[in-house]
């Protein structure tokens, strides 16, 4: 079953309406529709005879198992009556959070509305209709394949990776400053910079990205800072701040970024009503909870969508829908640049300026000319029954670091590199060349691959039946991610045994990943307290095991996962702290938690695997 279909099938649920028989109800939200619904049973209503189901048809994306369009992209759906006194439609994609939307029309006649598919591969929307007596009809299912997700029309990364700097990867040229360009190392990856914004900064583009006439989305990563570094405490800050907009010639023609929303901070995707400083009509999509202290200094992504069709405005935090309004107001083309840390606001003489200015760090910032979709941020699985590959989400975790070790048992004891882009180091303590008896780390050929594995203190092919120190490796050049942010580390392990004091897979600052005195694996994070996720099954000796460790900072969640398949104990109230200690591998410190064993195929990745980003994480390795 492709992941589309899981989407289908997991949304479709039984109900009744009052007095007018069965009905598939999309989402928990869906019984909000003007015709009602109950729970299954309820009332003792018995089901009555339903009508014919409406016919569905589009020419934008027929039902003929091709992939048409694009996730995000709108089309034009028709609906006629399967009976002639039909006097509404009700219609919504199978698998979406929103309600159902039901319209009313002249007796008997057929009705045409722009819908945006929800998602890439197979699509399901689902119609019925209510006749003038108050009888409904069965429900159609009209599935159909939308293609893959365009690509963004802009993008800057805004970091120093192969010199991306202020550069449009996608449309070229590059950002103008206006202030003082600062680049903040160590936040987001080890080794590489991001903008930090001051409240006098801004970047701009030369040219609008996209029409904010018509449909749009942008996203960002943002970091806020500390509003009033003289002061001890941490603070948020008390006015609106915009990551990025686009200027109208009054004002921007939306602002992403951090709002005061009745008094208290909260993420906001904001659009004015029109382009003058008298306008105070405003859709703001806004999460549903104020944020506190503890968001201050930690990465967080925000996408705001708008679609033209409807006038759905979305916010998407960390890749969950936040926020959703309607907009009621005709949107409008905004002519002027898009800007980054700051907005172009109305002031109350009639003027307008730079306001709204970032404090703060921002980086990979996107705008699409289309409607975004939760495929774009988390991706989706291929699905070959209808030609789908797989595409990676823009939320996908960076992996920083790789070692497999492969070729190492002709290698000797010298150190080993990451196959990564920055080709960190592990420097083996316990090593001797030649092998000998006194060694108590080195190379074997017996890894999960058939290729090379480490070994760590017990005797392998014959060495280290007589160790003269504990196994270990350790990263040379200090840590390899920041550990105040999400970070996912996972191994192939195989444990010499399994009872005994606690053994160390991997650790770096408040983050470990071991086995439990208990003889369980364990996935911890330490700083502000300690949050345990543990394996359903202890541990066996012997045996190859693939294990992978998350810290979740928009959960806050330490999450465990085993041959790819996440565990039921997860721990809570996870908070991470900046370190400057390297990764260890297979201890917990020069001195202590060696663990006895085989490790191979190493990562850590800067950002939280998903559930899917793991399973395939185990299956592809």
């Amino acid at each position: 079953m492709s992941s589309s279909q899981r989407r289908v099938s997991s949304w479709l649920v039984a109900a009744v309406v009052v007095g007018l028989g069965p009905a598939l109800v999309a989402g928990p939200a869906a019984a909000t529709s003007d015709v009602g619904a109950s729970p299954v049973g309820s009332g003792g209503v018995a089901p009555l005879v339903l009508a014919a189901p409406p016919g569905v048809s589009s020419a934008d994306y027929p039902a003929d198992g091709v992939a048409h369009g694009g996730a995000g992209v709108a089309g034009s759906f028709t609906f006629t009556p399967g009976s002639p006194d039909v006097v509404k439609y009700v219609h919504g994609f199978a698998g979406s959070p929103n309600p159902l939307t039901t319209v009313t029309v002249p007796a008997g006649a057929s009705y045409t509305v722009t819908l945006t598919p929800p998602s890439y591969g197979l699509n399901v929307l689902e119609v019925y209709t209510v006749d003038s007596t108050g009888r409904r009809s069965d429900t159609a299912h009209y599935s159909f394949i939308v293609d893959a997700p365009s690509s963004s029309v802009a993008h800057w990364p805004l970091d120093t990776f192969d010199g991306h700097y202020l550069k449009d990867v996608v449309g070229g040229g590059s950002l103008t400053v206006d202030g003082t360009a600062r680049w903040t190392y160590d936040t987001r990856w080890i080794g590489e910079a991001t903008p930090a914004f001051d409240g006098a900064t801004q970047f701009s583009a030369p040219a609008p990205a996209v029409d904010t006439g018509a449909s749009y989305s942008v996203s960002a990563w943002v970091r806020l800072a500390d509003a009033d570094p003289s002061d001890p405490d941490p603070d948020l800050p008390t006015r609106n701040e915009t990551a990025v907009g686009i200027s109208g010639g009054s004002r921007s023609a939306f602002h992403l970024g951090y709002r005061m929303v009745k008094g208290e901070p909260r993420w906001a995707f904001a659009l004015p009503a029109e382009d003058t400083g008298s306008s105070t009509t405003w859709t703001v999509a806004s999460s549903a909870t104020a944020l506190t202290v503890a968001d201050i200094g930690i990465w967080t992504h925000l996408a705001g969508s708008y679609d033209a069709a409807t006038g759905e405005t979305v916010l998407y935090v960390n890749g969950v829908q936040a926020g959703r309004k309607i907009r009621r107001t005709a949107a409008w083309p905004a002519a002027g640049p898009v800007t980054i840390g700051a907005a172009w606001v109305a002031t109350a003489n009639g003027t307008s300026r730079r306001g709204q200015t970032w404090i703060g760090q921002l980086t990979d910032v996107r705008v699409w000319n289309r409607v975004l979709t939760l495929d774009d941020l988390w991706g989706t699985e291929s699905d070959p029954a209808t030609g789908i590959p797989e595409v990676a989400g823009i939320l996908a975790p960076v992996e920083v670091a790789d070692w497999d070790f492969n070729g190492q048992l002709y290698l000797g004891c010298g150190a080993v590199w990451s196959s990564s882009y920055w080709a960190s180091t592990l420097e083996l303590t316990g090593c001797t060349e030649p092998y000998s008896a006194e060694q108590s780390a080195g190379y074997i050929l017996a890894g999960p691959d058939d290729n090379e594995a480490l070994w760590l203190n017990h005797a392998a092919d014959g060495y280290g039946t007589d160790p003269a120190e504990p196994g270990y490796a350790v990263t040379a050049a200090g840590p390899v991610v920041p550990t105040d942010q999400s970070v996912s580390i996972s191994a192939w392990v195989r444990p010499a045994a399994v009872d005994g004091a606690e053994q160390v897979v991997l650790r770096e600052g408040p983050l470990s990943l071991s086995r439990s005195a208990g003889g369980q694996w364990r996935f911890s994070v330490s700083a502000g307290g300690l949050a345990v996720a543990s394996s359903d099954t202890p541990a066996v000796a012997g045996s190859w095991v693939h294990l992978s460790g998350v810290f979740d900072t928009a959960t806050h969640e330490a999450r465990l996962y085993v041959d790819g398949v996440r565990q039921a104990a997860v721990g809570t109230n996870a908070v991470g702290a900046v370190s400057v200690e390297p990764l260890y591998v297979g201890a917990e410190s020069p001195t202590s938690g060696h663990f006895a064993g085989d490790l191979d195929q190493i990562v850590v990745f800067a950002g939280a695997l998903s559930d899917r980003e793991a399973h395939n994480l185990y299956t592809g390795s």
